[in-house]
């Protein structure tokens, strides 16, 4: 795709990294930050629209490469094994590597990490669900088509025969964000999900939800869960307004 002439775009490796930086030419350095983890089978190259988009709001916007994705390998995406064997070890790796990336970048754009929003779509969701748990001074979440209840989601996929191992699953149980639940029950986060999505059900992120107001008694004020009415597993310029309209208030 055509990169808009108002819309500069970086390559930069970042922690050893490969990343993307879009931002708008006419904007200044000190811009606010979002860290975006693409989806499965997709590299940073497909999110330059959304990148562009955001860019345009005058956001600086990260896109690291995933493990086995882009310059960092290829996988045969389509196979249900293949994605029962490196779905989630790719989700955990890039959780691990996040505290490294996330420091890499504060340092090389001197950055308040509160000034910074962790946000993904599909697989990119469940990688950014984690690394805002592990990391307490992020400044909001962004899940869209994702889950923040990785064991829940794990069911539902071994549905599909698409869970992995009896190992897999201890490493969900381990790095699940819901385990988290009473940190994030004061953290930020907007959550955007169709309601059609036939590759990760809606149920997966509503059961985090549902999790989320028995803990606190209430609707938590700072956490939005959008179902998007009879969309499937896609961003639409609704879900960007949504989008743009929450950084405008949580990313300080």
């Amino acid at each position: 795709m055509r990169i808009p002439e108002t819309v500069r775009v970086l390559n930069l490796r970042l922690k050893g990294i490969p990343c993307f930086v879009v931002s708008d030419r006419s904007a200044g350095e000190a811009l606010k930050t979002i860290i975006y983890y693409h989806g499965w089978s997709s590299t940073k190259e497909n999110t330059y629209l959304f990148s562009s988009i955001l860019a345009h709001w005058r956001y600086r916007v990260i896109i690291p490469e995933v493990i086995y994705h882009g310059e960092r390998g290829t996988l045969d995406y389509n196979d249900p094994g293949v994605i029962g064997e490196y779905f989630w070890t790719t989700v955990v790796q890039s959780v691990d590597e996040f505290k490294g990336l996330l420091e890499a970048v504060i340092d090389h754009f001197n950055l308040d990490p509160r000034a910074i929003a962790v946000a993904g779509n599909s697989m990119g969701a469940f990688i950014a669900s984690g690394a805002f748990s592990l990391n307490k001074n992020v400044g909001t979440l962004v899940s869209i088509n994702g889950s923040c209840a990785w064991k829940k989601a794990g069911e539902v996929f071994q549905v599909a025969d698409l869970l992995g191992s009896d190992k897999i699953l201890k490493i969900i149980e381990q790095y699940d964000p819901i385990g988290d639940i009473a940190s994030l029950a004061s953290r930020p986060m907007l959550l955007i999900h169709g309601s059609a999505d036939t590759t990760v059900p809606i149920e997966c992120q509503r059961f985090f939800y549902e999790q989320l107001v028995s803990y606190c008694g209430q609707q938590p004020p700072n956490v939005k869960f959008v179902e998007v009415q009879n969309l499937n597993h896609q961003i639409t310029l609704g879900v960007m307004e949504e989008i743009i309209d929450w950084l405008e208030v949580f990313l300080k």
